[in-house]
């Protein structure tokens, strides 16, 4: 059920990048990805040689790198930016409609995603 959907979330993807007017390049050199990556993660609905989900991991990462809001990017509801929500917290609760997804997708989700932003604070912390 979930994969079916990824479909819908590789849509939300690639408006994402079109929105902020990122390429191919800048994908992979933002995200540290391939290019069979991005072409697996972002195209494989358009081209069937790629047909594997992004993961947990891109997920956070992408969520993370350009400032998207998880709830928008999993499952299209909600605000699109993280600067548009208060707290991660608050993504999780829109989540809460589907207990089954958030033990198996949202909480490991929102977990990489607050571990990745306290590395970003950390390392900006330090420079």
């Amino acid at each position: 059920m979930l994969q079916a959907d990824w479909r819908s979330r590789r849509n939300r993807v690639r408006q994402i990048l079109e929105d902020l007017n990122i390429d191919k390049e800048t994908f992979c050199e933002r995200l540290n990805a391939s290019e069979s990556q991005y072409y697996r993660w972002v195209r494989s609905d358009v081209d069937s040689r790629y047909s594997a989900a992004p993961s947990i991991d891109f997920m956070a990462k992408f969520c993370t790198e350009f400032g998207v809001s998880p709830t928008y990017i999993l499952l299209g509801i909600g605000r699109k930016w993280i600067s548009e929500i208060q707290t991660i917290e608050q993504a999780v609760e829109a989540l809460t409609f589907n207990k089954q997804f958030v033990e198996d997708i949202a909480i490991p989700f929102i977990s990489e995603v607050k571990k990745q932003m306290a590395d970003i604070k950390r390392s900006v912390t330090i420079t």
